[in-house]
């Protein structure tokens, strides 16, 4: 390549480059960009949202989500993303509805859920549909993702975020059985140092844990077999990486409470997270396009971006009871402070205000309050609700429940919480069969059964939570 013509591809890319400086410079925050086509790379230019929204003509749902990167926001269609519930086995319904037949809003209906039911995910369907199976009857029926929520007591499948071969044995150098193409979702039949034994199309063989995308992923705490619960930062291979820096083996633990906001990228982006990048979602409802008509562009269009910014909830007790309360208690230390489940987790310290508490978005969970400790379903708080951990142990509640009553819980969906004394509670459950009664002692940190007439009282320690 001559001189001249280096020197003429470096003006050009320079003026290019300033030229792509200044437009870049040219876009500011708060003020929507807008696009020729949803699918486009490059945004067509920028305008304030009251001067789009003046000229809006129509808007449209897609399944797309806000995310955030590397301090910027992205928009993620639902098939580019993994989330919590795309490695769940089972999972709760966020609301009650009809389960349809088909992908229409106006096909028969399947079956019908009870909001905080737990269903089986058979297979995840494109445009953020899954198919599911109801536990008590076996029927199956579709719905809509953004419905349903990850279960903490099922530990889950592996999703494969890229392709990955299926081998004979755990060693690197085995033959390869098959290929597993990316987005399957697979049982854990076992781990093998860093490879997961799996079954896909009838073959059973060994796959990298490094292709795939795990319960684990997402956790913020573990039930581990001997520590209890555990917060965590992230995995490593076999393993998850407690705060305290220790490595706990994932074959090791029976529960996970995963963060519902958290995703992966499951596509290589070259401005943007590459492929396994970690995402903040911004909002978990699926984004609406916004489609407005500008005199120089036609059809433009473009988002309303969320704030990213946590505002606090504040509600007084008359909302709170117009809305419907599902379940409240009051400290009988300070009668003045408690807790009201009501469309999420609100705290009052005074009686006539009530703050919500955004670790339980918008959930319902029953509450109940003791002399010295707050429950909220499974969690419990020493510090008058101010901060919440996990306080279950499902796996001894699973062995009490086979031991005590001959039972294989399907699920545990807690109930009721009651104070039974300063120091005990009662925790009403679901077991998918029968129902049950758990008291906990906060002292002892045991669990037993509650008996019938017929029954004995089986009891057995559960080592406390590090506070």
């Amino acid at each position: 390549m001559s001189l001249i013509s280096r020197a003429l591809i470096g003006s050009c890319l320079g003026s290019f480059l300033s030229a792509s400086t200044s437009l870049a410079s040219h876009f500011e925050k708060g003020a929507p960009l807008f696009y020729k086509t949803p699918h486009s790379q490059f945004a067509s230019g920028q305008l304030s949202e009251d001067e789009l929204e003046s000229k809006k003509i129509r808007t449209e749902e897609t399944n797309t989500y806000q995310v955030i990167w590397d301090k910027r926001d992205f928009f993620f269609e639902s098939h580019e993303m993994a989330k919590d519930i795309h490695v769940s086995d089972l999972i709760t319904s966020n609301r009650s509805y009809s389960v349809l037949e088909k992908r229409d809003s106006k096909s028969k209906e399947a079956f019908y859920i009870l909001k905080g039911d737990v269903v089986r995910l058979v297979s995840t369907q494109s445009e953020d549909w899954i198919e599911i199976e109801n536990l008590k009857t076996g029927k199956h029926g579709l719905a809509r993702a953004s419905d349903f929520s990850s279960f903490s007591e099922d530990v889950g499948l592996v999703l494969t975020y890229m392709s990955t071969f299926l081998k004979e044995t755990a060693d690197d150098n085995s033959k390869m059985i098959t290929t597993v193409p990316q987005g399957t979702r697979l049982k854990v039949l076992e781990w093998k140092e860093e490879k997961i034994r799996v079954t896909y199309n009838g073959q059973t063989g060994f796959i990298d844990s490094g292709h795939v995308i795990l319960k684990a992923d997402f956790a913020s705490w573990v039930l581990h077999n001997k520590n209890g619960w555990t917060e965590v930062k992230y995995r490593e291979g076999r393993a998850v990486r407690t705060k305290q820096n220790d490595l706990l083996n994932i074959a090791d633990i029976k529960a996970f409470v995963t963060d519902k906001k958290r995703g992966f990228s499951l596509v290589h982006r070259d401005n943007g997270p590459k492929l396994k990048s970690k995402l903040e979602i911004v909002d978990l409802e699926p984004s609406r396009w916004v489609i407005s008509r500008l005199a120089e562009h036609g059809e433009v269009w473009w988002k309303k971006l969320r704030s990213t910014q946590s505002n606090q909830v504040v509600k007084t007790l008359s909302e709170l009871t117009t809305s419907g309360i599902f379940s409240s208690d009051m400290s009988n230390e300070s009668p003045s402070s408690g807790l009201i489940s009501s469309n999420g987790i609100y705290r009052t310290e005074n009686g006539s205000t009530w703050t919500k508490l955004d670790f339980f978005k918008d959930e319902n969970w029953p509450v109940c309050i003791t002399k010295n400790v707050w429950y909220v379903g499974s969690y419990r708080s020493v510090d008058d609700g101010k901060t919440f951990e996990p306080f279950i142990r499902w796996d001894y509640l699973s062995y009490l429940a086979s031991t005590e009553l001959q039972l294989n819980p399907k699920f545990f969906k807690i109930l009721k919480l009651e104070s039974a004394d300063p120091k005990e509670i009662k925790v009403y459950m679901d077991l998918g069969s029968r129902k049950v009664t758990f008291s906990y002692n906060s002292i002892l940190t045991t669990w037993k059964l509650v008996p019938d007439s017929s029954k004995k009282v089986a009891q057995i320690p559960a080592p406390s939570v590090k506070m």
